[in-house]
This record gives structure tokens, sequence and C-alpha cells, in this order.
């Protein structure tokens, strides 16, 4: 019984202390290649010795680079570095939090009391948004702030309450616009760096609408006028089109979704300043505006996190124009919201498992289903006293009062699910051994609850669904 409580208490404590995020904070890099941001305009870009440059699209029309990836800012720093160039003609220049804060310059001269940034000179951007929302936002040379930089510029303040949701899951963005210079002007990025916990997309469930194995617009889209799925798509043969003399839009609701991207082209013939053709909405709130300055024509791509339970989702095409929309792309949470309750119980069941082989003479023999001379009382006991005598890291015991870690229910359920003998003690070692390799998803070497699932999934190919 004594190695029972024992092995149980172990793979107890992982869980828990894996459910608690207690690895050491890290500082996550942002890769400073292609397939890690979303180029949002036409101007081309390239990847160079120094990082990725992008430039400007078109007179007045620049360029915007967002990350692919997703984090919560609250109580963190990023760092950024990066340069701009505007060819000897006026631009304005910036990197953010999206739809937080950031900072704005300007080249040639000053706008509305901008400053003026040198061209090809490295600035290093520091933003820190603490705990209670607040903000600091330093902009240095040579190096940033807390390393001895040269200051240039420095922002302070407090975020909007109408905000906080969106620092919870938002990107970075480095962004320009108003350049006169046209695609002679460009921005580059050497280095993005953040303390930030990451929000791992690479795991989630995603719905894509591609439209390459239908001739109908699925079900899930509304719309009133002659949009039709057209042979022409972005790396692909399909998507959605309309040809328009009158101002159209399709729709769709989204329930449980923290993300939509897609990409779009459009023929909007206007190269005047301002002329948007192509919207984008949440909710009824404009995001985003698509333009193809001097007539070229191009495929974009478009990223948004999303917030609450539901959202109508609007693409809006103003007359004249032709528009294509393809690769919309839902970001669910975990397919069929695995829970914290079905965490649990694999995590008990992985500990059962390991309980069991003590109980049985020759442990070599036992397969996926196994058998035992442990009675369930005996293992009750053995679970019942491993989580009393569960300890954190600090040395104080898991209790709240007299409430356990664990309630009575999720002990029995985990008793009744290891019974079954789901997990054999070869995929409780791996995951063990693996943990970090297997479940640390989004590469901030720490490892949550629902990434120690996924080790388990790995582990013994048993999806929990």
């Amino acid at each position: 019984m004594k190695n029972i409580i024992a092995l149980i208490m172990i793979m107890l404590t992982i869980l828990f202390f894996l459910s608690e995020n207690v690895f050491s904070e890290s500082i996550y890099e942002i890769p400073i290649e292609y397939n890690s941001w979303y180029k949002m305009f036409c101007g081309s870009i390239e990847k160079t010795d120094s990082g990725l440059k992008i430039y400007g699209t078109s007179y007045r029309w620049g360029n915007n680079l967002v990350s692919k990836d997703l984090f919560n800012f609250s109580d963190s720093e990023v760092y950024i570095k990066w340069l701009a160039n505007g060819n000897n003609r006026y631009g304005a220049f910036g990197v953010s939090i999206v739809g937080v804060e950031g900072v704005r310059f300007t080249t040639d001269h000053s706008y509305n009391g901008s400053k003026i940034i040198q061209p090809n000179l490295w600035y290093y951007t520091r933003i820190k948004i603490n705990e209670d929302y607040s903000f600091e936002i330093v902009t240095s040379t040579d190096d940033y702030d807390v390393n001895d930089g040269t200051f240039f510029d420095t922002k302070s303040g407090s975020i909007e309450y109408s905000k906080h949701e969106i620092v919870s899951r938002s990107t970075i963005s480095l962004y320009f616009a108003d350049v006169y210079s046209g695609n002679n002007a460009y921005m580059m990025i050497s280095e993005v760096k953040t303390n930030a916990e990451k929000i791992p997309l690479k795991n989630i469930y995603k719905k894509i609408y591609d439209f390459e194995n239908t001739s109908a617009i699925p079900s899930e889209f509304n719309f009133s006028d002659n949009w039709i799925i057209d042979n022409t798509g972005h790396h692909s043969s399909k998507s959605l089109f309309i040809e328009t003399a009158q101002n159209s839009s399709i729709t769709m609701t989204v329930k449980n979704a923290i993300g939509i991207s897609f990409t779009f082209k459009e023929t909007n013939d206007s190269t005047s300043h301002g002329s948007y053709k192509f919207y984008f909405k949440i909710n009824g709130k404009n995001m985003s505006s698509g333009f193809n300055g001097d007539h070229e024509i191009c495929w974009n791509e478009r990223f948004f996190p999303l917030y609450g339970e539901n959202n109508t989702l609007e693409w809006n095409i103003l007359h004249p124009n032709s528009a294509w929309i393809d690769n919309i792309t839902v970001y669910q949470s975990y397919k069929d919201e695995i829970s914290f309750q079905t965490g649990y119980n694999i995590g008990f069941q992985a500990a059962y498992q390991v309980g069991k082989m003590e109980c049985i003479d020759n442990p070599s023999s036992c397969g996926i289903k196994v058998y035992t001379d442990c009675s369930q009382e005996e293992i009750d006991e053995a679970i019942t006293e491993a989580t009393i005598n569960l300890v954190k890291l600090d040395g104080t015991k898991v209790l709240d009062g007299t409430k356990l870690l664990f309630t009575e229910n999720e002990l029995s359920k985990a008793v009744s699910d290891a019974l079954s003998g789901t997990y054999s003690k070869n995929n409780v070692d791996d995951i063990v051994e693996h943990i970090l390799e297997w479940g640390d998803a989004d590469g901030n070497g720490k490892i949550g609850l629902k990434e120690a699932i996924n080790a388990l999934i790995i582990s013994t190919g048993i999806n929990p669904d």
C-alpha cells in the first residue's frame, strides 16, 4: 500500500505542478521568418541578414506585419528591435500591441508633434503592461533602456477599461502608413521577444473554409447578393467571389472562437487616398479596410482575436468592386471543450495505473488492459491519502480549508475510469520523460494542464474525445 501511495503522490504532484504553470518564467522570441507573420497589404517582403524587410504598397499606402502568435499581455513586457526608412519623404511608422498601446513616429518632418526618426537607425522599443493595466513604453537607440540604451522617447498611462479584455489576447504589430515615397519606403524588424503567456494556436481546433470541395457556399454564411464560389483561390483553385455594382456583404456567426483569419484580394480601381472598398467587421465594428493602390491586385492576409461567446463576422464590399475571400479559419477553443474535469480524470487514470502495477505479481506481463489484486477500496484509500498529503513547492498542503484539491466525485470517477486500464506504466513513463517535448505546445518552457493532457494523448494515441 505504501508503494501505491508514494507512486500516486508522485503522479498527482506532477499533475498539480503542471496545472499551476510553476516552471520558471522564460522569454519567448517570435521567429523572424515569413511564416511567423501576417503581411496585411500588397507591399513586398524579403528576408535579409538583419531581419524581415517590408515595403510600402503605393503612394501614401504603407504596410503592416502582425504576429501569428497570440499572447496574454497582462503583467508582461515586449521588446522590439526595428528600423524605418521613408526614402527622404514623410511617413508614419510604429510598433504596438494590437488594439492596446504602441508608438508612432515620422520621417522627414514632424506632424502634430510627432518625433522624427532617422533612416536606417535601429530603434529598441520596450512595452511594459502592469497588472493594474498601467503601461510604459520606452524607445531607445543602441539598445533597450534596461540595457543602458540611449533614451529617445517614452510614453505612459493607463489602458482604458474597454480594452482590458484585449490585453488578455492580442498580437504584436509593425506598421507604417501615409508614406509619400510609396513602395520605396520600408521597415525592418530584427527582434521581437516577450515574457507574455503565449496562447497556443497549433493545438486549437480550427474550422477552415477553403471552398475547395464544394460548389455551394456553406450554410453557415448568410448573404443576399450574387456571391459564388470562383475558380480562383489563394494558393488553391477556389474561393468566395463577388462582382458587384452595389454594396454587398456576407456574414457568419461563430461561437466560442478565440480568433479569425482569412485572405482576400480586390480590384478596387481607385488610387485616391482614403478610398476604401473592402471592410471587415466584428459585431458591426469596422476592424480592417482593404485597398490595392495603383490597381495592384494581390492576396492580403488578416487575423483578429475574438472575445466573448458569440461574434458576428461581416465582409462588406462597396461598389464598384470585385472581391475574393479565401482560407477563412475560425480558431475554436479545444475541440469539444476538453474540460478541467476531463483533464483531472486523465491524470488520475495515469496515477492509478501506476499504483495498480504495484499490485501485480508480474508487471512485465501487463498490457493496455490490466487486472489487479488490489480492491477498489484499497485504491480509494491510497488516492485519498496521497491527495491529503500532496504538497505545493512552497511546502504547504494542497488544501482550501477542509476542501481537497480534488472533489469526491472526481476521485470516484477517476477510480472508475482507472479500473478500465486505459494507460500502461510505459505510457506514464513516457509522459514523465517527454513532458516538455510533447506537452510544451507554445515553446515557453511552461506546461499548462491542457498541455499535459495533450502529452498524455500523444503517449498513448488515445484521444479522450
